[in-house]
């Protein structure tokens, strides 16, 4: 729910609709990757207080497509915590499929192929494995890492897109590590897969998801951990309008059966939308709290998300109507846009609880 009623008569309409459900699709439990145990592989590799990360010198160019303008390197990292009788890592991933664990004690990378001497970054994207979970293969998808404190794993989401009629369907692909210690032989990967066919809801064009193109896309998908579940959220654009921002989706998981590499319950979700003649949406660009904390809020405490609201109508002045400029995606040319306004500083607070 909304934190907020509107009072001012300055708001922008919208409808929040839910709960809607997807049903996991299958449950990998993969090997974890080779860990490089030679003497360079050990040796100290911090410099003051810094390490290098994946190194785009390794293989510049289509290997692993640092330099290809093909995709973003969309690069970010997760600190897992000390343990007794752990080691404990940074693990880093990098544009959509390569993944590197660096020893917070050496700073050296652990990752490398069987029986390697060096290490190597290497593809995520195995963990869910073709036969059983088709629809994760493709590598793209806005991916992220974070490292849940509750349960000491980390968990890796990736939005994918897969064909089916020639129509292009999303998955959301998570898989959590069976503990903190990804130097240990031990440990594995749980990987899940959610259809999104049931929770997406379907553009205006689409004639009820019959016609054309039928899906929001989800893009910029978040994920954060909470006391009762691993909660994402993503945008929802319309591809059909030149990815207009339309609302956005905040979607619950079941995190107490996925860390323990369970059969998970079904994904719930709930919808924010603009109306057609209302967009682009002014509320976009959901992050999720996340728990940095071995002790969790308080019991029954919802998730919070914070989000980008742009400026209403009545703080941009004037007769509450402006037009701005701003640069339609993938278009060659800027156009002005009248924004009738959302009221600015709306605070969007626990759409599940």
């Amino acid at each position: 729910m909304f934190a907020q009623s509107c009072g001012s008569g300055d708001c922008q309409p919208d409808v929040i609709a839910g709960p809607y459900s997807a049903p996991q699709t299958s449950e990998n439990t993969a090997a974890n990757f080779p860990v490089c145990t030679s003497a360079p592989c050990r040796a100290s590799a911090w410099v003051n207080d810094q390490i290098e990360g994946i190194d785009a010198q390794q293989n510049i160019g289509t290997a692993y497509q640092f330099y290809d303008n093909v995709l973003n390197l969309d690069t970010n990292i997760a600190v897992g915590e000390s343990a007794a009788g752990e080691n404990a890592q940074v693990l880093q991933w990098m544009n959509s499929r390569y993944l590197q664990a660096f020893d917070k004690v050496s700073g050296q990378a652990i990752f490398t192929n069987s029986g390697g001497t060096t290490t190597v970054p290497q593809n995520a994207i195995a963990f869910w494995p073709a036969a059983t979970q088709p629809e994760c293969q493709l590598a793209a998808g806005n991916v992220q890492v974070i490292y849940d404190r509750m349960d000491s794993r980390f968990i890796l989401s990736r939005r994918s897109a897969y064909l089916v009629g020639g129509i292009v369907h999303y998955a959301m692909c998570v898989a959590v590590s069976s503990s903190s210690d990804l130097s240990n032989p031990q440990t594995v990967w749980y990987a899940y897969d959610f259809k999104m066919d049931t929770v997406l809801p379907c553009v205006p064009s689409s004639d009820n998801c019959t016609v054309g193109t039928t899906y929001y896309f989800p893009d910029w998908p978040r994920i954060g951990t909470w006391s009762n579940g691993f909660y994402i959220t993503f945008d929802l654009e319309d591809p059909t309008e030149g990815f207009t921002e339309a609302g956005f989706e905040a979607c619950q998981l079941d995190r107490a059966d996925m860390a323990l590499g369970h059969a998970a319950n079904p994904m719930t979700c709930y919808t924010y939308l603009v109306p057609v003649a209302d967009q682009p949406t002014l509320i976009h660009s959901l992050d999720v709290a996340d728990i940095d904390s071995a002790s969790g809020p308080p019991n029954g405490e919802p998730e919070y998300f914070l989000g980008i609201v742009n400026p209403s109508n009545a703080q941009q002045g004037a007769t509450g109507r402006q037009c701005v400029p701003a640069p339609l995606r993938h278009a060659h040319r800027t156009s002005l846009h009248c924004l009738p306004g959302a009221r600015a500083g709306l605070p969007v607070q626990s759409l599940l609880r």
